[in-house]
């Protein structure tokens, strides 16, 4: 993993020379490898601006060094959605919280089969459909962010990042991000039969001697925990369908254009 202190003396030169006002820089761990050029990437702190340095110490103009910087800033991007919003995904919703979930509504299924109505009976089926997503798109999650720190562990060991890597980061975050809109659109799908559900079980709490009281504990719990309309908009959803349907091109994405501005390298 490259560091401010393994880096070349020249390059460390050519960073100070551009350091201007800021208290450090930083640079990224690993070498980039995009378009047939190989560079590094430094940060500058606070003012967060960049500057992209070639191994020779030489310093392209942005518009030569533009491409390249646009993915490499990408690739970044991609590291820190997997760590920091995959990662609380995955701390957040454990997999045996669904895996639970299914458990407690097939033994509620068991116990109320003989004398609900039909309905409530299918309402449950669907509630078990919808555990099985949640559950199945939740290991999808983990798989996609644990897949995503090896990655940006091998590339750290390897002090190299090629387009391939960016590529293979990108599917993962996007993989990621499908799977929590599913579970997210499910959830709301299913909010009314998760109230008749949970209100049939309330209303007959002690027609099945105690058997259901422990099921409702459980079931107030996932009440409080998952996505109703009023906590989470269909705008919202709509927002987020539209992210992952879009294939937004790198070259033109308008935030990291801005941010090209920014850089460090001559005009």
């Amino acid at each position: 993993m490259i560091t401010v202190k393994s880096l070349p003396e020249h390059i460390k030169e050519v960073a100070r020379r551009h350091q201007k006002n800021d208290r450090r820089f930083h640079v990224f761990p690993s070498i980039f490898d995009i378009d047939e050029k190989k560079f590094y990437l430094i940060m500058y702190e606070p003012t967060k601006h960049q500057i992209v340095i070639s191994l020779d110490g030489s310093v392209m103009s942005r518009e030569k060094i533009k491409i390249p910087f646009l993915y490499a800033l990408a690739y970044n991007a991609s590291i820190e959605n997997i760590s920091n919003i995959g990662g609380a995904w995955v701390k957040d919703i454990p997999i045996p919280r669904y895996e639970k979930l299914i458990n407690i509504l097939n033994r509620l299924q068991s116990i109320i089969s003989n004398k609900a109505s039909p309905p409530i009976l299918d309402k449950i089926e669907i509630l078990k459909n919808m555990s099985n997503v949640l559950l199945e798109e939740q290991k999808n999650i983990n798989s996609c962010v644990i897949k995503g720190l090896e990655l940006t562990m091998k590339t750290n060991d390897l002090e190299l990042v090629t387009i391939e890597d960016y590529k293979q980061m990108r599917m993962y975050v996007h993989s990621m991000v499908q799977s929590a809109y599913k579970q997210n659109k499910i959830q709301l799908d299913t909010e009314h039969e998760r109230a008749e559900v949970l209100n049939y079980v309330m209303v007959n709490i002690f027609s099945y001697g105690f058997k259901l009281l422990p099921i409702l504990f459980h079931l107030y719990f996932y009440k409080k925990n998952m996505r109703t309309s009023e906590a989470y908009g269909s705008n919202e959803l709509d927002e987020i369908k539209k992210t992952i349907s879009e294939d937004v091109n790198v070259e033109e994405d308008i935030e990291a254009l801005s941010i090209v501005k920014q850089l460090r390298n001559p005009i």
